[in-house]
């Protein structure tokens, strides 16, 4: 049981215990941040050319939650058959030899940078 004093909870003109703090209504006003928004990802694949060469296929993945959730989206689309056909690879996607995660951050001015997955 809390035993407040009268300054805690003052009466008002009817009689009844007002709070200080917070009501309901005005916690129901205040404007709540927005949820934080899916991210925007740059992946590269690295894969090499039937010479040994290296060659690298770039992938922007949106909505995205983690680096880990951005690379799968971004092997799903180069096993696609499209993707696969593009690349004269119609049966495989070929072995994919690194993955580099790039997080594609756009600041209040609208400047767009890539910071490097941590």
């Amino acid at each position: 049981m809390t035993v407040s004093s009268a300054s805690e909870n003052p009466q008002d003109a009817g009689g009844s215990l007002t709070d200080s703090g917070y009501s309901v209504d005005d916690l129901a006003a205040e404007e709540w941040p927005p949820p934080p928004s899916p991210e925007m990802w740059l992946v590269g694949l690295e894969t090499r050319t039937t010479d040994g060469l290296p060659v690298w296929r770039y992938y922007v993945v949106d909505h995205a939650r983690s680096s880990c959730q951005a690379s799968q989206e971004a092997l799903q689309r180069a096993d696609s058959a499209p993707e696969r056909a593009a690349w004269g690879r119609p049966g495989e996607a070929g072995r994919i030899e690194r993955v580099e995660v790039q997080r594609i951050l756009q600041d209040v001015l609208g400047n767009v940078t890539l910071a490097r997955r941590s």
